[in-house]
């Protein structure tokens, strides 16, 4: 039986991010175990339709994903994620969803992306098409 090959999402990643005021200050309270988990949240983020988690199962499924299973890394993850809405402005909440605004940047440019490929593919095959039909017909009328 085949392998199923897992289509890779990509979106961009700042090569001097660790350098970032915000990613400082996130860095100073919580080390590279922060740093870890904000990129791992920024990928389930990008991984999601709309690019944003449900505000009610928030907790419980970046406890999942980040693998946090003792009470104390589980209260560190939710002081985490506290932190970097309100103090590092790194997500925001709006309308019971959490969400990153740069990451829904970076959804929307790779579906316009996405888009203008499928309608440059759509119109070469069209155009193949309509010149296999010429060529149909030329061959009818040589024949003919």
């Amino acid at each position: 039986m085949a392998k199923k090959q897992l289509k890779s999402l990509y979106f961009p990643h700042d090569g001097n991010s660790r350098s970032d005021l915000k990613i400082i200050k996130l860095r100073q309270k919580y080390g590279a175990t922060g740093y870890g988990w904000y990129w791992m949240i920024n990928e389930i983020l990008f991984e999601q339709k709309t690019g944003k988690l449900p505000l009610s199962q928030l907790h419980d499924i970046l406890e999942w994903e980040l693998r946090c299973y003792d009470e104390d890394t589980k209260e560190k993850l939710h002081n985490f994620i506290k932190d970097s809405i309100e103090v590092f402005k790194l997500y925001t909440v709006k309308d019971d969803y959490f969400f990153s605004t740069r990451m829904l940047d970076n959804i929307k440019i790779r579906i316009e992306m996405s888009n203008k490929r499928k309608n440059a593919a759509n119109a070469r095959w069209s155009k193949v098409k309509e010149e296999n039909l010429k060529e149909k017909d030329i061959e009818k009328e040589f024949r003919g």
